[in-house]
């Protein structure tokens, strides 16, 4: 096994297995909130268990085929929604914080 073949499983492990996991993460849990071991922890099962259940749906729903190109296309949406939701959730942080700054 070359060196590309492992990095592309580590990669791979990455980001199936940690960073939609750890997004949402940030969706339940503010900074702060908890404590890192346990964001990598939740990170994990939550990516374990929203990764297959988003690809399982959007193969239901939208007939779209169970490979790795929509494996990647289903994490990056799932990321994205939830860079979305934290944005949303600071946006309205900060407008508590500071309301002479909403605009």
């Amino acid at each position: 096994m070359g060196f590309m073949e492992i990095a592309r499983a580590v990669l791979g492990a990455v980001l199936l297995l940690f960073l939609p996991g750890f997004a949402w993460s940030f969706v339940f849990w503010g900074r702060g909130q908890i404590e890192w071991l346990d964001r990598i922890v939740l990170s994990l099962a939550i990516s374990i268990g929203l990764v297959p259940l988003t690809i399982f749906i959007a193969h239901k729903l939208f007939g779209m085929p169970i490979n790795a190109t929509s494996s990647i296309i289903v994490v990056t949406c799932l990321i994205v929604l939830a860079l979305i939701l934290i944005f949303i959730k600071f946006k309205k942080v900060i407008r508590f914080i500071y309301p002479w700054q909403s605009r």
